[in-house]
């Protein structure tokens, strides 16, 4: 039997939905045989359980708009949990969809400069950051380390971009810090990555003349 963590996708993301897929499909399965309600109880638990570990461990939380309530009952988290998975999952799906792995952009060397500026802001204002754990702290400096070394190279892939921004900005509402300082530096760095992309989308569109139609002189007709 093939172990479900072997050859994960280096993503994530990619990688939660594989996980979630096969944890669903466990679930699924066993609700099939489930004898009484206590047993179907136990079953969405584990599901729940699961599918909040993989999140934690993944750091993907803050992604998921949903926290078990202790005041519901476990059926009422089981049915918004499974609406909060499927809305993320089209979210995702539509994201690698429009924004595929091969996408990069390239960024001028004046412009670079500036961009390792609001870097090193963000990574300041991060340090600072008194509401999250150590290891989230580690976890946004390793995205934020990744993109600056991204952003060295030739072309910066749009992936590593929407990757840290998603990250630091989902962080920050869920530790209710500081979003509007935040902001002051990620807001003209994403302006400044989508003027690349428009460009370069521009730059693909080939124009041309469009064709004339010759008319040809004819003597009418008569019956």
């Amino acid at each position: 039997m093939t172990d479900i963590y072997e050859n994960l996708p280096d993503d994530p993301r990619q990688a939660f939905l594989i996980l979630e897929a096969h944890f669903r499909s466990t679930f699924n399965s066993k609700l099939l045989t489930a004898s009484n309600n206590l047993s179907h109880k136990i079953i969405s638990e584990d599901y729940i359980d699961n599918t909040m570990t993989i999140l934690n461990e993944l750091e993907l939380e803050n992604e998921l708009n949903f926290k078990i309530d202790d005041s519901k009952s476990y059926d009422i988290n089981m049915r918004n949990l499974q609406k909060a998975i499927n809305s993320y999952r089209i979210r995702l799906n539509l994201r690698n969809k429009f924004i595929p792995k091969t996408y990069s952009i390239a960024i001028e060397q004046s412009e670079k400069s500036k961009i390792h500026h609001y870097l090193d802001n963000i990574r300041d204002l991060v340090e600072g950051w008194k509401n999250i754990s150590d290891l989230k702290r580690e976890a946004i400096f390793k995205k934020l380390n990744a993109l600056s070394a991204e952003v060295d190279l030739k072309r910066t892939r749009m992936e590593i971009i929407c990757d840290t921004f998603l990250t630091i900005t989902g962080t920050a509402k869920k530790a209710a810090e500081d979003l509007d300082a935040i902001k002051k530096f990620l807001d003209p760095l994403e302006r400044l990555f989508a003027e690349h992309r428009v460009e370069q989308d521009l730059d693909k569109i080939s124009y041309s003349e469009p064709k004339q139609i010759e008319l040809k002189d004819t003597e009418p007709t008569t019956e």
